[in-house]
């Protein structure tokens, strides 16, 4: 489907990262409007945009606003809530929500990952707390266990060194899907966006790198990753 807006038109931006801001800078650039939506009310792409919509307790009046006011919606967060998705699915935007879907599940992400032959660390599903000691042993400690979908628990991570950090699992179990993936201390993670336009050219956004956050939990301690350029 090839789509052409002019300029004036309104581009609606979902994403509470810096590469949303980025993105919004660009479009002004072309001269078009820009109209935000986060969960954030501090997002850095608020600060950029035209229109701004804030979600607040769950409503999402402030969705159904900015969807109705966007020409086209994007989005550069590698997830968004799952009520969001149901939303913008239900919108039909053009450019679908299978990427969105794809990077909100970790499972699905990595089944992407191995359809592509590229290399992943070893992982395995669970959901309880007695298959989380028995993955941990099968893999190797230390190991981190992490919700399926990111948008739960804002993707809140936990890192196992040994069979005396399995209370630490405790709270994340809900009767939901939990993965459990090879930890390696020395490795940094970063992400990066790229956009492929109707003539097939790829344009790479700057790489962006993750952060971990540590919440202090007891005597150890929960991990949180947080994008920074």
């Amino acid at each position: 489907m090839s789509l052409e807006f002019l300029p004036g038109s309104t581009i609606g931006i979902l994403g509470d990262d810096m590469m949303s801001q980025y993105v919004a800078q660009v479009a002004h650039n072309m001269g078009y409007n820009v109209a935000a939506y986060s969960t954030n009310p501090e997002a850095p792409v608020l600060s950029e945009a035209d229109y701004r919509f804030v979600e607040t307790a769950g409503d999402l009046t402030a969705l159904q606003n900015f969807l109705a006011l966007s020409s086209m919606v994007t989005y550069t967060s590698s997830w968004l809530p799952a009520k969001v998705i149901d939303a913008l699915a239900e919108s039909r935007l053009p450019q679908g929500t299978d990427l969105l879907q794809l990077t909100d599940d970790h499972a699905l992400g990595r089944a992407f990952a191995e359809s592509q032959s590229l290399n992943i660390l070893p992982y395995e599903t669970v959901s309880s707390l007695d298959e989380v000691a028995h993955a941990a042993a099968d893999l190797g400690y230390p190991v981190v266990v992490k919700p399926i979908f990111k948008h739960k628990h804002h993707d809140d991570t936990v890192i196992l060194r040994g069979d005396w950090d399995l209370g630490l699992v405790a709270p994340m179990i809900d009767g939901g899907t939990l993965i459990v993936e090879t930890w390696l201390d020395d490795v940094q993670e970063f992400a990066m966006t790229a956009v492929r336009g109707v003539t097939g050219d790829i344009k790479i956004y700057p790489y962006v790198k993750l952060r971990l956050r540590r919440i202090t939990c007891g005597a150890r301690g929960l991990l949180v990753t947080s994008p920074m350029i």
